[in-house]
């Protein structure tokens, strides 16, 4: 009969994931490992994955014709000191 210590220790126990399996916890990289400050760049990614990253994440956004951006913001304004949303540019502006 089980004690009532390891009926605890499955009530509490990390829940596997269907979408994320193996060990836990896992070091996702968001926008890469940015040490010169440009993220979502191959750079980025690159050093995040050398710095031990088991995944890495990143953000997209479209431009007005549809080209994807990887970029955190809505906008350019963080990364680029422009004020205008991503959306609201095209392809040969990006």
């Amino acid at each position: 009969m089980p004690s009532s210590i390891s009926r605890r220790r499955e009530r509490t126990a990390v829940p596997r994931s269907r979408f994320l399996p193996g060990p836990r916890p896992r070091r996702i990289a968001h926008r890469g490992f940015a040490l010169d400050g440009a993220e979502n760049t191959m750079r980025a990614f690159e050093d995040a994955l050398a710095a031990g990253a088991d995944m890495l994440e990143t953000d997209t956004r479209a431009t007005r014709d549809g080209l994807a951006l990887a970029v955190h913001d809505e906008d350019l304004l963080r990364v680029a000191g422009d004020e205008r949303r991503i959306d609201e540019i095209g392809a040969r502006e990006a």
